[in-house]
């Protein structure tokens, strides 16, 4: 059942904005959604997340998580390195997951004890 809102209530609130329950309005006097359903951002939520993510702050559009593993950072654009183990690594760091296939001057070798140096 959708919401309305405006001082007359004849404006009918975005599809896409998140379900406030019985007691909340989805969106304010301004339109403005009270949080997006999943998938999308801004104020009304027409806005799609980022192309890698799942979820994404309403505001801001930080991605919460990314549709895959295999891609990382604010907005799930940089692709994890190809030596991590399945090419998998965190959203927020880019650290492999599951260590390294590759190393140099190995080959094959699986890195089990990785610490991560900043330079």
């Amino acid at each position: 059942m959708p919401n309305y809102y405006d001082l007359k209530c004849d404006k009918e609130c975005s599809e896409n904005c998140k379900d406030g329950g019985s007691n909340l309005t989805q969106c304010y006097k301004t339109a403005r959604c009270n949080g997006c359903k999943t998938g999308f951002m801004g104020n009304t939520c027409e806005t799609p997340c980022y192309e890698n993510c799942t979820s994404c702050e309403q505001d801001t559009g930080v991605c919460d998580k990314c549709s895959n593993n295999t891609m990382h950072g604010t907005y799930c654009n940089n692709t994890c390195s190809p030596t991590c183990i399945d090419n998998k690594c965190n959203k927020d760091t880019g650290v492999c997951n599951h260590g390294c296939t590759k190393c140099t001057g190995v080959t094959n070798a699986v890195v089990e004890d990785y610490e991560q140096v900043d330079n």
